[in-house]
């Protein structure tokens, strides 16, 4: 069996994308940041990695969201209900809590995503 240039080649066209592959990194994801919106109205953005404060006040319906480590919550509201408090923490992209009667949401956009989407039982 003789070797021929093409064959050459081929094997290095093969190690050189194994060696590219194994030096160029994924893009890296971007930082989470928080979105609150009342009524439909972006009222803060907060970069989750670096935030400029620890709660956001929203007088009026008497609602205190807390950031800390990463994470966003609901962590007083004047609803009845109080799903919005007990949703919990949000840092994932696509984490969501809403206080409906107040017209509140918080939803987590960038940073890591979860590659679940959904568990059934």
């Amino acid at each position: 069996m003789k070797i021929r240039l093409g064959d050459i080649l081929l094997a290095a066209a093969a190690l050189a994308a194994a060696l590219l592959l194994l030096f160029v990194r994924a893009p890296q994801d971007a930082p989470a940041v928080a979105v609150v919106l009342r009524g439909g109205e972006e009222i803060a953005r907060i970069n989750l990695q670096n935030p400029e404060t620890e709660e956001v006040r929203i007088d009026e319906p008497g609602i205190v969201i807390r950031i800390e480590d990463g994470r966003i919550r609901f962590e007083a509201s004047s609803c009845p209900d109080q799903t919005c408090v007990h949703t919990g923490w949000l840092s994932r992209a696509g984490d969501i809590a809403v206080c409906l009667p107040n017209e509140v949401i918080v939803k987590v956009e960038g940073g890591e995503t979860d590659d679940i989407d959904v568990v059934a039982e």
